[in-house]
């Protein structure tokens, strides 16, 4: 094929390519005169995008106002947020809505100016932001900063020995006031190889020179102090509690009942002590008497006193706690008492318990052990378990009810427990069990259409209301003391104890069930939530 022939043959495809192209493309008439039409964009990238665009408008704007807006009302209420890690700035809700209750004046003096507790040091703000907080909850109650030195009326109301960091809590109600001085809003606490231990105990330890085995913090105590305060200073018809001296009964270090004593006053009851050996009497004013673990039996005559008192000349209205003394010998009189007339008996013995996931190891005695409620009295706001107790003798209700008084058990140990008693009985068969810890008796009677009853409540330790189990947060001993207190005495309306907010963190033991139960939720629950969670959220993409 020469030049001209191929020339030829490409010449007819091309023009047989331009007739194929044109029949596949519409011709389109041709205006000179229309104007050129916009290209219209419906795709889903654009609408989705648009949308996108509008919402994220939309949260700018948004945002905008909010900003406009907090920053009017942070001017006009001096708005604030507690941000610190144990929220030290911050009140407890319970003791905001006890602050609300109350139909008072109640007036806060600082001995000094407001530029010392505003950026003097750490403590005066936080004790500061707390009166705060309290005038927040109620607006009947006052701030006022004093000079003292300038103002001699203030120290000829208050006192002579005021100083610059001490603040006066005064109610206009009742007249009454409190000063509180410094080391009670800036409390410090001692441990030693993370075990708390007492102020006296450290210095001991100072003075054999091993300090550097003390680790010392400081916990921010203005909301308990000022609560406290509040709480003894406001009350019109303050509850007398009467620790029974005269028989060895334990009143300082973990074995006494100085933490007791001291929960009980820092929430408005006025405690005292009274000598049953010497007193022929006990005061009819006494609301409440407590024997904490008696080394001795009582007297003949010093039960008379305690029977008498409970009766109150038929008007009952009275309650005895008592806490049997873990090796008290064989007592007689207020045994024969407890058993007879209140249907109650505390044996002679301990409860052992075998379960694993009710007790955990102690320094002291070897080993604690949880115990559980038996019902609903007393037990509001105590989780379970969450009462712990060491050397612990049963007590036996006698009945459920013999006349005019009804016995019930308050507190039971959790099933695994074993009764070792200290005497020898024939064919003893050990086993494990429920057995009750501590029982209440209560003798009523009507006068017209009001009722009247005294409380009898025997303990088998006093561990249970001793020493650091108040003080362990973890633990609702110092809850249930207080449910206590407060039921029986009408008061069940008052907040509880509001323990101060450590600025360290604080470490506690737990039991073998309790890190099972942690290890199984951090070692396969959570990881299978979060794979299922990450299958779902795929497969919902994927297959949408």
């Amino acid at each position: 094929m020469d030049n001209e022939q191929v020339t030829s043959a490409l010449r007819g495809t091309t023009e047989q390519l331009e007739e194929n192209v044109g029949d596949a493309v519409p011709s389109v008439p041709s205006d000179e005169n229309a104007e050129p039409k916009t290209k219209k964009f419906n795709s889903r990238k654009l609408k989705h995008g648009g949308f996108s665009v509008a919402v994220t408008a939309m949260f700018i704007a948004a945002a905008v106002i909010l900003n406009i807006v907090f920053g009017l009302l942070n001017d006009r209420l001096n708005i604030s947020f507690d941000l610190t890690e144990n929220r030290i700035f911050s009140i407890e809700k319970s003791t905001a809505d006890y602050l609300s209750s109350l139909d008072d004046t109640i007036n806060f003096y600082f001995c000094s100016t407001e530029e010392r507790y505003t950026g003097f040091e750490f403590t005066f703000e936080q004790a500061y932001e707390i009166a705060l907080r309290f005038t927040e909850a109620n607006k009947n109650f006052t701030i006022t900063f004093v000079d003292r030195l300038a103002n001699p009326q203030l120290l000829a109301k208050f006192g002579s020995e005021l100083t610059d960091t001490d603040v006066i809590i005064e109610s206009e109600k009742t007249g009454r006031f409190r000063v509180i001085s410094y080391p009670e809003y800036r409390v410090l606490e001692y441990s030693i190889q993370g075990d708390r231990i007492s102020e006296a105990r450290a210095r001991e330890a100072y003075d054999f020179n091993l300090g550097y085995l003390v680790d010392v913090s400081i916990s921010a105590g203005a909301e308990r102090a000022f609560l406290s305060a509040i709480m003894n200073i406001a009350d019109t018809t303050p509850i007398r509690v009467a620790f029974t001296t005269g028989f060895g009964e334990p009143s300082l270090g973990r074995e006494g009942f100085e933490a007791m004593a001291n929960l009980l006053r820092m929430n408005g009851y006025l405690v005292e002590t009274v000598d049953l050996f010497t007193a022929a009497e006990i005061d009819p004013e006494i609301d409440f008497l407590v024997a904490f673990a008696p080394a001795y039996d009582f007297s003949e005559s010093a039960v008379a006193a305690v029977s008498k008192w409970l009766d109150n000349d038929a008007q009952y209205g009275k309650n005895l706690l008592y806490f049997a003394a873990p090796e008290l010998p064989e007592t007689k009189n207020i045994g024969t008492f407890l058993a007879e007339e209140w249907g109650m008996f505390a044996d002679y013995g301990y409860i052992v318990q075998h379960n694993q996931y009710y007790s955990f190891p102690n320094d002291e005695y070897g080993f604690m052990q949880y115990v559980d409620m038996y019902g609903e009295t007393f037990a509001d706001g105590i989780a379970s378990p969450s009462l712990a107790m060491t050397r612990i003798r049963p007590i036996w209700p006698l009945f459920d009810r013999a006349g005019a008084t009804s016995v019930m058990p308050l507190i039971i140990t959790f099933d695994g427990s074993i009764f070792a008693p200290f005497y020898e009985i024939e064919d003893l068969s050990l086993s494990y069990e429920i057995l009750c810890v501590a029982a209440m008796a209560t003798r009523t009677r009507y006068d017209n259409m009001t009722l009247l009853e005294s409380n009898v409540l025997v303990f088998g330790s006093p561990d249970i209301f001793a020493g650091d189990l108040l003080e362990v947060h973890q633990l609702s001993n110092s809850r249930l003391l207080l449910n206590i207190f407060n039921d029986l005495s009408g008061r069940s309306g008052i907040s509880a104890r509001i323990m101060p907010k450590s600025f360290a963190p604080s470490g506690f033991e737990i039991t073998a069930r309790q890190a099972n139960a942690i290890a199984i939720a951090f070692v396969i629950v959570i990881p299978i939530v979060i794979i299922a969670t990450g299958l779902f959220v795929y497969f919902r993409r994927r297959y949408r």
